[in-house]
């Protein structure tokens, strides 16, 4: 399920999304804008949780199957919320 919200972020930080997602693309991931926020955030909880980021691994799986394996890892960080 997909729940659509609508934020205000910093241009920096609009700025690092971007950054960030011409970077996924340019590396051959197909991803949209929405995609890579989600990894970045994902990414600061996991770090804030269990003191590390995604690894290179957890990447590449999150984006070949980005719902899933988002859902997979959040099972993972929940419990320490």
């Amino acid at each position: 399920m997909t729940v659509k919200k609508t934020v205000s972020l910093h241009p920096k930080i609009d700025e690092l999304i971007r950054k960030t997602w011409a970077s996924l693309i340019r590396k051959g991931y197909n991803v949209n804008y929405s995609t890579t926020l989600q990894l970045i955030i994902l990414s600061a909880v996991k770090l804030a949780v269990k003191g590390k980021p995604l690894t290179e691994e957890e990447l590449k799986q999150t984006l070949a199957n980005p719902n899933e394996s988002i859902e997979n890892m959040l099972k993972t960080v929940e419990p320490y919320l």
